[in-house]
Order: structure tokens, then sequence, then C-alpha cells
């Protein structure tokens, strides 16, 4: 009898061992609307300089250039949409692609990051650096 709950006992202590190396905890979001709205108010801002960090899961990438600022992996929050119409700045946008009426240095942000990043402007020009980075 007593080896029958020893036997209950192993194998459920390995069927819990199993699922905890099995599961998986999901990526925490990108969050996109607080790198959206630096953009803005440093655009409406000329000469202003703003930290911002910005959290990019393995699956989304940012890359700016020329104009247009696109996200791979996920859509561009709409309330980001909104704020930089409402300040005049967006020429036209899609889901994954804004494009604004201020020229945008050329910039690459690979998922699996958090990026600390600099977010400046003169009246022509934003200019988006990362400070630093870490990988999650």
């Amino acid at each position: 009898m007593d080896l029958d709950y020893v036997v209950v006992f192993v194998v459920l202590a390995s069927l819990l061992a199993f699922t905890l190396t099995q599961a998986r905890l999901s990526e925490p979001p990108a969050n996109l609307n607080d790198f959206f709205t630096a953009v803005a108010v440093a655009a409406a801002n000329p000469g202003s300089e703003i930290r911002v960090r910005l959290l990019l899961p393995s699956r989304v990438s940012v890359v700016a250039s020329r104009n247009t600022i696109e996200v791979r992996g996920a859509p561009v929050p709409r309330s980001a949409i909104d704020l930089l119409d409402s300040l005049g700045l967006l020429e036209s946008c899609s889901t994954y692609r804004v494009v604004l009426k201020l020229e945008v240095n050329s910039v690459a942000l690979r998922g699996g990051y958090i990026y600390t990043i600099i977010v400046s402007s003169t009246n022509k020009r934003i200019t988006i650096k990362p400070a630093s980075s870490k990988k999650i």
C-alpha cells in the first residue's frame, strides 16, 4: 500500500516538472504608444529632447527612414495616430506605418530588447537615437 503512494507521488512530481518546463510565459506587449507619444511631443516642441523606454518583444521591430516609421509585427496604436494627426504631423498612415510631415533619421530597432531612446527634433527633422539596449 505504501509503495502505491510513492509511485503516485513520483508520477505526479514528474508530471509537474514536465509541465513547468514546457509552459512558456507570454512575452509582454510592446509599449508603442509611449514611443509614438514621445515622437509627437518632441516634434510638436522643436528643440526638445525626450527620453523614453521602448520594450520590443522578439516578434516586433521598428524601422524609421525618410519620413516613415514602420512597425513590423504589431499595429501602430490608434491613439498614437490620432495624436500625430491632431498635432498636424501626420501625412498618411496604415495599420503598420505612419508617414510624417517631418523627416526622420534612419534607425532600426530589433525585437527582443528594451531600449532607452532619446527623441529630439528641429523644425524639419525628428531624431530617434537609441541610448542603450538590454536583451529581454
